[in-house]
């Protein structure tokens, strides 16, 4: 979500983003079909999704709370078809034991977000392109001045932001372990409320990775 923030916009679908993806992977996992797969599986569904809201908001200029909800209850929709409106049940121990292993007392997952925040955290503020986010949130007539790829940059982090909420959702189903039709709503204001108290400004350009992560 930050990456969203950081380009001046929103994206309120994450919360179907992840209750998709979470069905899927779920589905999948059940089903006997291998962990990397359903995975793989999840990072599609965020890169269809983030394509849709990146070009409708980047490209045809509309405007992302309208794009973003819209697509939300769409989504939310596919959802409802996928399951049957029943809930995913049944998911192997191995799976849902994916969230509790580890060392130090830190499982695996939560091990793997503390890297990707360093890793993020370096790549917005130590490579060129990673700056293009927070200066096209700052001040898009100066970016688009400066030659800067506006378009393209609100489109990656709309696609960004999607494959994280598709990633999320597998963390969401080993800590879980069941899906509902309705699972991942809201979560969409938890992450807007993480980032806003993190630092980052909802009118974009303004804050770090580090305060959202710290706050969540």
């Amino acid at each position: 979500m930050a990456f969203v923030i950081f380009t001046g916009e929103i994206d309120a679908s994450i919360g179907a983003t992840l209750g998709l993806s979470a069905a899927v992977v779920a589905t999948m996992v059940r089903d006997g079909e291998p962990f990397i797969i359903a995975v793989l599986a999840a990072v599609c569904i965020g890169l269809i999704i983030g394509l849709i809201n990146g070009v409708g908001v980047a490209v045809l200029k509309v405007p992302s709370i309208i794009m973003t909800i819209g697509i939300n209850s769409v989504i939310r929709g596919f959802s409802y078809v996928y399951t049957g409106g029943a809930w995913v049940e049944n998911v192997p121990k191995d799976f849902k034991g994916l969230s509790q292993k580890g060392i130090a007392g830190l499982s695996w997952m939560y091990i793997g977000t503390i890297v990707v925040m360093i890793s993020i955290y370096m790549f917005l503020t130590r490579t060129k392109r990673g700056r293009y986010f927070h200066a096209v949130g700052d001040n898009e007539d100066g970016a688009i001045h400066l030659g800067l790829p506006v378009t393209k940059t609100r489109l990656i982090s709309f696609v960004i932001c999607a494959v994280c909420a598709s990633l999320a959702s597998v963390v969401f189903v080993s800590r879980i372990g069941f899906v509902t039709p309705t699972s991942g709503n809201g979560y969409e204001m938890k992450a807007i409320a993480a980032c806003v108290i993190g630092g980052i400004s909802l009118s974009g350009g303004i804050g770090n990775m580090v305060g959202p992560h710290l706050v969540h």
